[in-house]
């Protein structure tokens, strides 16, 4: 049974790797270059930042609210009563702030519109992933993200024609979900669990702890823009090209890991804390070498007009992509094994330290030393997991 279970998980962590890295491949290889060529890193650096605040509000809520579906399904069998109330007040939610951040940026209101639909679309297509979780049909998963892929490049189209960056994601998430809302069975109505107010307050508790990591993972796009400009955004990003990436990757996978360690048959899947630090650590090298090897190949390629800016932080900004990989992954067994206080906890400590580190330092050292506070704040997060770790262990012993 067990080699059955690893054969099956396998299987569908290729798919799951193949559609986030296509969709990584299409926005960050095809897309975003060809801005950079057509228009300016300054426009470039406009917009990383602006879809950064969509990420951070909107995928992250959106997979706290897919996750939390998760692990509530082995108390309730069905759910969607509620998720669906929570789904819609949460995007009309999300709508309004972006309105509200378009505003106060002089966006104007077609602009506010079309940025308060993106951030919709990108939330209703995280949480739209819990379709293929809970069927545990991965293959779906991958159909989901190759139309995703799609209408980015149609998008980018769009974009070229009007103007409009929205259109990139606007037309990506909306031809997922119309896939979803058509072949998939998660936002059928239900009648309600009677839990709703228990259930919203899970909701609050693990989305407010994905909102700090995502606000902390994408810290650099708001602070640096404010303080440095549209083009230092741009050289952060190519210099954490590689890591980022694999970030974006390993999020969304991490829920798979979510997606099985939460049903019955999770608990014959048995996992060593001792193993999953001593490969955690072997990863961490292994792909630190690798990001300052390709990250000079890939900025010299696609970006040679800032080449020797990027240089300049390739050795300390990697170190930082290294250590959130490994945190990335070792938090959802805190997750799941000691549940949302200890994530949250450990989350808000690492938000703290990364902010302080690396706005303190910017300020003396320039892009350099926010690159240093970087890597002290996600080292500080795996020192903080495994910390959690060890010690429920002890106490559970």
């Amino acid at each position: 049974m067990a080699i059955k279970i690893k054969k099956k998980i396998a299987g569908d962590f290729i798919y799951t790797f193949s559609a986030l890295l296509l969709v990584n491949i299409v926005l960050q290889i095809v897309i975003y270059p060809l801005i950079n060529k057509h228009y300016s890193s300054s426009t470039l650096g406009d917009i990383v930042y602006y879809s950064g605040i969509i990420y951070t509000i909107s995928a992250s809520v959106g997979g706290a609210i897919s996750n939390q579906k998760l692990l509530l399904r082995r108390k309730y069998e069905k759910t969607n009563g509620d998720f669906n109330i929570i789904v819609l007040a949460v995007s009309a939610i999300i709508f309004v702030s972006l309105l509200s951040v378009s505003f106060f940026s002089n966006l104007g209101v077609v602009d506010a519109i079309l940025y308060g639909a993106s951030g919709s679309l990108v939330f209703l297509r995280y949480f739209a992933e819990v379709e293929f979780r809970l069927t545990q049909y991965f293959k779906g998963y991958l159909y989901y993200y190759i139309l995703v892929s799609i209408g980015y490049l149609l998008g980018f189209l769009l974009y070229r024609v009007t103007g409009l960056w929205y259109f990139i994601f606007i037309v990506g998430e909306a031809m997922a979900l119309i896939y979803v809302l058509v072949k998939g069975n998660i936002f059928k109505p239900e009648e309600l669990t009677g839990d709703l107010k228990k259930i919203i307050k899970l909701v609050v508790i693990l989305t407010a702890s994905y909102l700090l990591g995502a606000f902390a993972v994408r810290y650099y796009k708001i602070f640096i823009k404010l303080y440095m400009g549209g083009t230092a955004v741009t050289v952060y990003y190519v210099g954490s090209f590689f890591g980022k990436s694999l970030d974006l990757v390993i999020t969304p996978i991490t829920t798979l890991m979510v997606s099985y360690l939460t049903t019955k048959k999770g608990e014959e899947i048995k996992y060593s804390l001792k193993k999953m630090i001593g490969i955690s650590a072997l990863v961490g090298v292994i792909l630190y070498v690798a990001f300052i090897v390709a990250t000079p190949i890939y900025c010299h390629i696609l970006y040679p007009n800032i080449y020797s800016d990027v240089m300049s932080i390739n050795y300390i900004v990697n170190i930082a992509q290294s250590f959130s990989v490994i945190s990335s992954i070792l938090i959802v067994f805190i997750l799941v094994k000691y549940g949302t206080k200890s994530h949250f906890a450990v989350q808000l400590a690492f938000v703290i330290v990364y902010t302080l580190a690396s706005s303190l330092l910017s300020i003396r050292f320039g892009l350099v030393g926010f690159a240093i506070g970087a890597s002290i704040g996600f080292a500080f997060k795996t020192l903080m997991v495994l910390v959690v770790a060890i010690r429920k262990e002890k106490q559970n012993a």
